[in-house]
């Protein structure tokens, strides 16, 4: 079975999906942004169960301080719960109005061009007035061209470019809708303004307008954009599977910096360490930490 972030982090680089996905070694530390993403994200589970956003900021609370460690005074934490008021405000009430939950955080495998793909989609609503299924994706981020659904953040989602989104789109067809088609896409973005960011008081403010950084966009994809992408994710599984039988992984030396600054296994691949001396790296027991291992999706009953 293959997630997509393994396959993510095959696109990226073949060496580096070793080192991850095969011999099981991941970067220990962690970014501001990255725990801010896990935070936010445990409060939109409560708010797609329809909980007051009293118990959301409880859940996110329990999510950082016991499984991400982090304390009470880490400033991360009340950025977390500034984006997740604002968010509230704004959608609470129209969005349950509109829509009922079906699936929070559930688990799925799926067959594609004869491969197995394994992941956790955010959440599953269906509308009222409809009847239809809409797969609901959210995503903080801090890139500006987010920031409005007309930048290329969004460009990049169009014409089925985003292959995770065709994937889960494709294990919710499979789940509840065989015989009716894909579902819809509902694709949100709370972004993170990381100028008003500095201030908490001038963030809540901010974040509680009227003009708060939060942007909704349905996506559609054509049948041939799917079949498209569908293909790539299968054909790009094939690959991987062959390189973990003949165990050859090439290195993709154009990728050994970006914004963030060198990858987490430079030194390795370079052989200046190892996988077992490095102090940036530790080894993992489960291999795909975001899943607990249980197929939650399944067919609604008739």
């Amino acid at each position: 079975m293959i997630t997509q972030s393994a396959l993510k982090k095959y696109q990226q680089c073949e060496q580096m999906y070793k080192f991850r996905y095969v011999d099981g070694y991941r970067e220990i530390i962690r970014s501001d942004a990255l725990f801010l993403g896990t935070i936010v994200h445990a409060g939109l589970e409560s708010f797609l169960h329809g909980e007051s956003i009293t118990s959301a900021i409880a859940n996110m609370q329990r999510v950082a301080y016991d499984k991400e460690k982090l304390s009470p005074c880490d400033l991360v934490v009340d950025q977390s719960e500034i984006i997740l008021e604002g968010y509230y405000k704004k959608y609470f009430e129209k969005h349950h109005k509109q829509y009922d939950t079906v699936a929070v955080e559930s688990e799925f495998m799926v067959e594609v061009e004869g491969m197995l793909f394994g992941g956790k989609i955010d959440g599953l609503i269906k509308e009222k007035s409809t009847g239809d299924y809409i797969l609901i994706e959210h995503k903080t981020s801090g890139d500006r061209t987010a920031a409005g659904v007309g930048g290329t953040y969004w460009k990049q989602l169009e014409g089925g470019m985003d292959m995770q989104l065709i994937l889960y789109q494709e294990a919710v067809r499979v789940a509840y809708s065989p015989d009716k088609g894909p579902p819809r896409i509902l694709y949100d973005v709370l972004y993170k303004n990381k100028q008003k960011m500095k201030d908490l008081l001038d963030m809540s403010v901010y974040y509680e307008s009227t003009y708060a950084p939060f942007y909704r966009k349905e996506l559609y994809y054509t049948p041939k954009e799917r079949h498209r992408s569908l293909w790539e994710l299968g054909t790009q599984a094939k690959r991987i599977a062959q390189r973990e039988e003949d165990g050859n992984w090439t290195r993709s030396t154009s990728r050994c910096r970006s914004g963030f600054g060198l990858c987490p296994y430079f030194d390795v691949c370079q052989g200046a360490s190892s996988l077992e001396l490095s102090t940036n790296l530790e080894r993992m027991d489960d291999l795909h930490p975001e899943l607990e291992g249980n197929c939650t999706m399944q067919k609604e009953k008739e």
